[in-house]
């Protein structure tokens, strides 16, 4: 493209104007003064002068926005890429490159991190992008909006024709595409009506590279690997991000769009570094050793792995679950594949409690050959309850029955054929899918996941919460307390050791404790049923009075 094409086709400097009604957000209080860095990687792209312009422009308070731009270029045939100086060149850094020292994608976005200097807010995109009108101040709200300690929104922004042909307005969100043979995960993202627009930004666990928001502390946190030649670099800071406890969102508004045509036609980086192959060859080696799809030891795609690698907030095993994307089986669940996946947003006391009551399941420390929930739950532990359930069922109309904590609901099937409806409650994904197969047969048993501590319980007529309360922490019990209250339930059947308690040890360990003591202070028990173990006691509570 020459300097004089440049001048005639790129005439307009900035977009055609999109203006969206705003509305205030429902999340973290956003920062007041808050300043915005913008960091681009530019490949002797003509497009980044456009794109410096036009998001000076469009955003509502100019004075806030500073850009860092790495640029890598050909002094002497890239000309036509500095036709238009920034607008605001105080706000505006550089670092200028030589093709021939360019290290890739990952290198590239790495030194344009460098030209941070301490703004609140950390906006990546491509060279090639063009945004609505107070883009700044929605990208703000939209982050605000988003649940969790954490948030960054991400996704594939729609398209553009430059100078400023956009696409209709839409909505985008990203979707797992496939592995390719190295075993890297490729994005891929399916559009849809503003109109059908959700409330809030919608949970994801993909990244996009082109289009990532955040709190600038994910500089710190996660460093921006440098040895990512280009493929694979989504999927690493995927993983990279969730596991150091970061959330994805996808906006619910429009924001901004991306030229995915080409916008020059001089030669890009895999034509001009004669060891492309190599270096992208190393990516991906690299890439699916971090993810697990095919580990490798080969060192030089290993160099700084520590500093660049997975986090240790949550496990790549509990993103796998989480998001239906298996790299080591390079399989992709319908609902990844259609870009729907839950919100998890990071708590670090949840995913404790999950921990701990997975490995108990998982662990069997009894080795109990009967149930994996402990020999309390045996049949013959269980006869006296077995037997004397099913008629204080009745005595008390109970028609609906909550089993928090229902472990592998070993003893439980023939006690719930009393009762129109039983739930089971538990924090172990993997216990509830066995007990859906074992208790396929029973109509009137539902098994979900949940939290006792922490969420909101379905209404039962009574909930019963069997030797779960001992294995937590006094909080934690307080915590559980008020929700069975909150719920509706008219009684709360639990575990009771009347005058004997001990002090709470780590979560999970289980401890005689006393309901009726500080700091739980219940009034005495309606019924007591007496258990297979002494001053073992299922005691019965109203809860609506």
């Amino acid at each position: 493209m020459s300097l004089i094409w440049a001048k005639r086709k790129m005439k307009r400097t900035v977009s055609t104007r999109i203006v969206l009604h705003k509305t205030g957000g429902t999340g973290v209080r956003p920062l007041s003064g808050a300043r915005i860095f913008v960091s681009i990687a530019s490949y002797r792209d003509t497009e980044c002068q456009w794109t410096v312009e036009d998001l000076f422009r469009k955003a509502s308070k100019p004075d806030r926005v500073f850009v860092g731009i790495c640029w890598q270029m050909v002094p002497e045939e890239d000309g036509d890429c500095f036709v238009k100086p920034s607008p605001r060149p105080e706000q505006t850094r550089s670092a200028k490159f030589h093709v021939a020292q360019s290290q890739g994608v990952g290198w590239a976005r790495a030194q344009a991190h460098r030209l941070w200097r301490g703004e609140d807010y950390l906006l990546n995109i491509d060279s090639h992008t063009r945004f609505v009108e107070g883009w700044d101040d929605l990208m703000i709200e939209q982050l605000g909006a988003c649940q969790g300690p954490k948030p960054l929104l991400t996704t594939y922004p729609l398209g553009y024709v430059p100078p400023d042909n956009l696409d209709k307005p839409a909505l985008t969100l990203l979707k797992a595409g496939s592995f390719n043979k190295e075993g890297i995960l490729h994005n891929k993202s399916r559009s849809f009506s503003i109109e059908d627009a959700p409330a809030l930004p919608i949970p994801t666990m993909l990244y996009a590279a082109g289009f990532a928001f955040s709190s600038s502390k994910v500089l710190a946190e996660i460093p921006y690997d440098p040895f990512i030649y280009f493929q694979g670099e989504e999927i690493a800071m995927t993983t990279r991000l969730w596991t150091h406890g970061w959330d994805l969102f996808a906006p619910n508004k429009l924001l901004l769009f991306h030229a995915y045509t080409k916008t020059t036609e001089r030669k890009k980086a895999w034509h001009d570094n004669k060891d492309w192959q190599k270096l992208n060859d190393l990516s991906y080696a690299r890439v699916a050793h971090l993810t697990g799809s095919k580990p490798t030891a080969n060192a030089e795609a290993l160099k700084d792995i520590d500093r660049f690698g997975l986090g240790s907030e949550r496990s790549i095993e509990e993103y796998q679950s989480a998001s239906g994307i298996n790299f080591s089986q390079r399989r992709i669940s319908a609902l990844a594949g259609e870009g729907k996946f839950p919100l998890r947003s990071f708590d670090a006391d949840r995913l404790a409690m999950q921990r701990a009551f997975t490995g108990i399941w998982q662990a069997n420390a009894a080795q109990n050959i009967e149930t994996h929930s402990g020999p309390a739950s045996t049949l013959k532990q269980t006869r006296p309850l077995r037997q004397s359930l099913p008629q204080l069922f009745k005595r008390l109309g109970v028609s609906t029955l909550l089993d928090a904590g229902c472990g592998d609901a070993n003893w439980i099937g023939d006690v719930a054929e009393g009762v129109d409806l039983y739930i089971g409650l538990d924090l172990v994904e993997e216990q509830l899918a066995e007990c859906r197969r074992f208790h396929a047969h029973h109509p009137r048993m539902l098994f979900r996941a949940g939290d006792i501590t922490r969420d909101l319980l379905p209404r039962a007529d009574m909930i019963l919460c069997r030797d779960v309360l001992p294995l937590l922490r006094d909080s934690d019990i307080i915590r559980a307390l008020a929700l069975f209250r909150s719920s509706g339930a008219s009684y709360l059947a639990a575990t009771h050791f009347p005058g004997s308690s001990e002090p709470e040890g780590a979560l999970g360990t289980y401890r005689r404790i006393d309901l009726q003591a500080a700091p739980f202070n219940l009034p005495p028990p309606l019924e007591s049923l007496a258990e297979n173990s002494e001053n073992k006691m299922l005691c019965i509570w109203r809860l609506d009075a």
